[in-house]
Formats: C-alpha cells, structure tokens, sequence
C-alpha cells in the first residue's frame, strides 16, 4: 500500500529457517489496510507463525476486536496466527488519519519485530440501532411517477410511520429488484425487460432520489432479466444481477463493474453460476462476499450455494433444508442477519420463511432449519425479506399484492405476529436504509 514506512528490529536472534530472506528485504510482514481493517501476511513462503503479536504505538488508537481476532498478552502485545497464504484480519478503533503499529513474528518475547509505520486508517462510521428508511419496489405502479415507495421508520420499534413516493422519475416498468450502496447514496434498480437495463439512482439526504438514469447492459448478449434483483458487494464496486440464459433457458447471474463515480458499467459478464433450477430470483452475499447464495423458482428445490472471487462464481452446490424441512421449488428472497450465522429463506410456494443456519454446513444440506413465519404469523404470498442490522425486526413484501409485512424477530429467530400495511401496488424488492 502507498506511504507506509517499514523498518525490521531482531530483538533476539531469527527464530525460523528462511527469516534471514525477509530480514534482508527489509520486511517481516504485508501490511494492508481496508477502511479500518488491517491485513497482515507474513513475507516468508511456506512457515505459519502461531503467536505474531501486534502492538499500536499510535494514540488515539486502539483494537476493536481484542480477544476474538487476537489474544492480549501480559507483555502488551496482541496475539494472533498468520502466514504467507492466511493472513490475519485486525480491526482498528480511532479517527481518519495515520497511525503507527509494531508487529513481531512471535509476541510472547516479543522476537523478531518490524515497525510499520503511517498506516491509513479510514473510521468506520457506527451503524445506527435502527434504519430510517425502507424502499419498496412497485411493480404495478401505474399510478406512480416513482420507481418506488419511500417508508419513514420509527428508529426505536421499526414500525412503518408512512409511505411516500420516492421520487426519481418516471415510472420503471416491471421494476422488481432494488440494492443500496454501503453509504446509502445510490441505489440501482433492476427491472423484468429483455433489455436489460439497470436504473440507478442518487439519493438525498432525506431519502428521495434525484432523477435515475438507465444503463442499457451490453454484455452478455444472452442474459435476459427475469424476476431481475440485483446485489452489490461490501465495497460497492460490483453489482450482481439475476436472470436466465436465452440459449440455454438456464439461471444465470451476471456481474457488471461500479464504476468510482457510482455508475454501472454496461460491459458485464456472466459468473458462472450454476444450478439445475429454472428463473434466477435471490442474490444473498455474506459480509466478506466469499459466498453467495442464490434461489430460483420453477425448477428443483433449494438454494444454491457458491465461492465467489469477484466476478467468478464457482464451487456451486445445491442445498436443501434437511430432515424435515422441505423447501419447494418457487423460493424467492433471502437474506442474512448481522452475524452472517443464519439465513433468512422465503418460500413462495409453501408460504413460509426458514431459518437456517450456516455455519458447520455439508454439502448437499443446511445443518438445521426452523420455520421463522408463515400463515400463522399472518404471512401470505411472501417474496423478498429486508432484516434491521439489530435483527429484531423483518420487512417481506407480497408478490404482486398490496402489503408489506412487519414481522418482530424474537430471541431464537422466529417472528412473531406480523402487521400488514397495505397501500402499495404490487410489491417486490425491499431494502433498508
């Protein structure tokens, strides 16, 4: 990374074979740095290092998450286990602005240490306890002048205080699908055109859209969008749109570049996702966008699931609910809460949300599911799922209907009796900001 000044101190001698090859390249670690959170790897090939240790010397800043990405020693360092081909992730407290640290290949002499100076740390701003806002596609809203409904949100309960049009222009024709950058300054909205087209939008502080603009996709040309929703990575730099192969009749998902201004790049490629199910519906990415999970309808029941590297899908696997939990073959929306250990799945067709938990997972099945909400909680036709960062409280909307549902999450992950609010045309994609 650019301006960090590095200097090595051998405290007691090189413990490793090979270290003398990073002494005299004048580095013992690389250090690079995402917003405020450090990556670290050791220079040297093939030698993993079980207790390296970290120290800042920089006031005003600190480690965020001591005890979980490292261990706190008597000595004053933090511990934690690196090498060349795993680094290790440290997330950092403090302003905008440089800040010095002093990390050692053994943090229990400490031995071997290098000065790693004029890091550039970027503050992550605090997530509020609540969103503000909630936009819900219309996708009938023929009466509308806007792509979408802009819902105030009480910030202590969740509960929707009124609905306005969001402005933005002109109505989207089939306009399904809606995601957010991590800011909240843009959002892009997706469409059922055999275009295709994406729609993005510029937000104001109040939560309305300047005009939208369209961008006419131009690879691949045998993409077609259809129950079109889009996602967009952690850094915001890609968006991920769902549709089917007009070749092949096939799901395919498609990946098209975001530009540092915010537009959409038109020149998109596919992913290579695959599955044996029929229209691609549901685009879910965990927080570190190394797995995505994917739902289509009219084809076989389950989710697929992928390793994702940028534009690259692959690795994909078919994933069911389990013993006992039988999803059917018209899913729709999923989502994860905050922790990324559960996933949120909407069956269309069985009127119901599953739970279901991600982690330990095998290859052809969710380790354990439970059923969230469903006709007794006051849920029909159900189709796309917004969660509150605090995961108490879930937005569905209704395919093609005139309600969106509130839902409390309660202590294990069920919901608990949902509202209604009615007042929309046409319900799809929902998304919190």
């Amino acid at each position: 990374m650019k301006n960090i000044l590095i200097h090595v101190v051998m405290l007691a001698g090189l413990l490793f074979a090979g270290i003398n090859d990073a002494y005299s390249a004048g580095a013992l670690f690389n250090v690079t740095a995402s917003g405020a959170v450090l990556t670290i790897r050791t220079t040297v090939a093939h030698h993993a290092y079980p207790h390296a240790g970290i120290q800042i010397t920089s006031s005003g800043y600190s480690l965020k998450n001591a005890g979980t990405e490292c261990s706190p020693n008597a000595d004053g360092y933090c511990l934690f286990p690196t090498s060349d081909t795993q680094p290790a992730t440290i997330s950092i407290n403090g302003p905008t602005g440089k800040m010095n640290v002093v990390l050692c290949l053994d943090g229990l002499g400490p031995l071997s240490c290098q000065h790693v100076d004029d890091i550039s740390v970027t503050a992550t701003p605090p997530a509020p306890s609540m969103p503000g806002y909630l936009y819900v596609v219309d996708y009938n809203s023929s009466t509308s002048v806007a792509p979408a409904s802009l819902c105030t949100l009480n910030q202590t309960t969740g509960a929707i205080l009124s609905c306005v049009n969001s402005g933005g222009g002109a109505t989207i024709p089939g306009a399904e699908g809606i995601a957010l950058n991590s800011l909240g300054t843009m959002a892009y909205l997706t469409a059922e055109a055999v275009g295709p087209e994406v729609y993005q939008c510029s937000i104001n502080a109040d939560g309305t859209f300047n005009p939208c603009s369209t961008v006419t996709l131009a690879t691949p040309s045998n993409f077609i969008a259809y129950y079109g929703t889009v996602t967009l990575n952690s850094a915001g730099t890609i968006a991920y749109y769902g549709g089917y192969d007009n070749f092949t009749y096939q799901p395919m998902v498609i990946a098209c570049p975001i530009n540092g201004n915010g537009t959409i790049n038109p020149n998109c490629s596919d992913t290579g996702a695959n599955n044996t199910s029929n229209y691609q519906i549901g685009i879910t990415l965990n927080k570190n966008d190394t797995t995505a999970y994917l739902t289509s309808s009219y084809g076989t029941a389950g989710l697929t699931v992928c390793s994702v590297n940028g534009t690259v899908f692959n690795n994909c696997a078919l994933k069911t609910g389990g013993s006992g939990f039988i999803f059917s073959t018209d899913l729709a929306g999923t989502v994860l809460n905050s922790s990324g250990e559960t996933i949120y799945i909407v069956d269309n067709g069985a009127n119901t949300v599953y739970g279901c938990s991600t982690t330990a997972n095998n290859t052809s099945h969710f380790n354990s599911c439970f059923i969230a909400g469903s006709f007794l909680n006051g849920l029909t036709n159900v189709w796309m799922i917004a969660i509150n960062p605090a995961n108490t409280v879930a937005y569905i909307s209704q395919s093609f209907g005139n309600n969106v549902y509130v839902c409390p999450i309660q202590g294990d992950g069920t919901f608990g009796a949902c509202t209604s609010i009615p007042g929309f045309n046409g319900t799809f994609g929902v998304v919190l900001k």
